[in-house]
């Protein structure tokens, strides 16, 4: 559940911080459905990305599933653990990942996967 954990909020998360990195490569709508994603993302909830997937499957897609990998392979390595069958930086600071250096890893890897996702479609 640990990577799973770190995977879960990549994609939302991804897609509402690039409109927010980017604006001016982002249409009104795009950029309150941002808002709306990365809000989905921070409580585990990655259906926040499926409006990009819909408008830019091509783009989208390929840049949720690296950067979701990216985080999941990351939190693995680390070692991740996820008390919950629920993911997202909700379950971080509400103790379902391990506190102290978990926490931190759990961080690192969500983080490292939402910068390869945002960058990725950004550019």
């Amino acid at each position: 559940m640990g990577s799973l954990a770190c995977a879960i909020p990549v994609a939302p998360l991804g897609m509402g911080i690039a409109t927010f990195v980017l604006p001016n490569k982002f249409d009104k709508e795009a950029k309150n459905m941002g808002v709306g994603a990365f809000i989905m993302g921070c409580i585990g909830i990655s259906e926040g990305a499926i409006p990009f997937a819909i408008r830019d499957p091509r783009r989208a897609i390929v840049c949720n599933v690296i950067g979701s990998a990216v985080a999941g392979a990351l939190g693995g390595a680390m070692g991740v653990q996820d008390a919950a069958a629920h993911g997202g930086p909700i379950v971080a600071v509400l103790g379902a990942v391990p506190y102290g250096v978990q926490t931190l890893y759990y961080f690192i890897a969500a983080a490292a996967g939402v910068a390869v996702t945002s960058l990725i479609y950004i550019f």
